[in-house]
């Protein structure tokens, strides 16, 4: 079996809790994790944490990942204003690949139109930026190749249901033991 392959994208003004958990859960479960600045190598989170990503997004247009996972942040901004970005999340969808998005990422699922009539959950307030999909209030929502979650809090629920749904069950539920998780 092919090791999965999960694109992690950042932007200035990320928020960290949200982008590093993934990264580390993804990784010990064993999924290849990519990390790709929006427009640059170097990209620093909210809180000043530097991160040095393996490529940035235009050198990935070609490269097909199981999963794009989109952290929050006050840096989503720039995530929706990035037609090339928005483009690669639909095309992705079109492939009825992953696509992860917590806190505010999942307005850039809305610019990009892969919400349709899903159903989601986000950071308070944000669902009101929203134009498509069912607003829910769950800590994380799977629905058909989308997964949600409010905020920095749910953000190892958040990578726990991206390690069930590209790995299994079994996986996700060792993980969780290990990282001492009780939901």
């Amino acid at each position: 079996m092919t090791k999965k392959q999960a694109l992690v994208i950042l932007a200035d003004n990320f928020e960290e809790i949200e982008a590093i958990t993934p990264m580390d859960v993804l990784d010990r479960a064993g999924i290849g994790v990519t990390r790709a600045g929006l427009s640059s190598k170097k990209v620093t989170g909210a809180h000043g944490v530097q991160i040095v990503c393996d490529t940035v997004v235009k050198k990935i247009r070609h490269t097909t990942y199981d999963a794009i996972v989109l952290p929050g942040g006050p840096g989503t901004k720039h995530l929706i204003e990035n037609r090339e970005l928005l483009d690669m999340v639909a095309q992705h969808a079109g492939r009825q690949k992953l696509c992860c998005a917590i806190c505010a990422a999942p307005q850039v699922l809305d610019a990009a139109g892969v919400i349709g009539s899903a159903r989601y959950t986000c950071y308070p307030g944000i669902e009101e930026r929203i134009s498509s999909g069912t607003h829910t209030t769950d800590p994380v929502v799977h629905d058909g190749i989308l997964i949600t979650s409010r905020g920095p809090a749910t953000a190892l629920a958040f990578s726990l249901s991206i390690v069930e749904t590209l790995c299994d069950v079994e996986t996700s539920s060792s993980l969780a033991k290990a990282l001492l998780y009780t939901p």
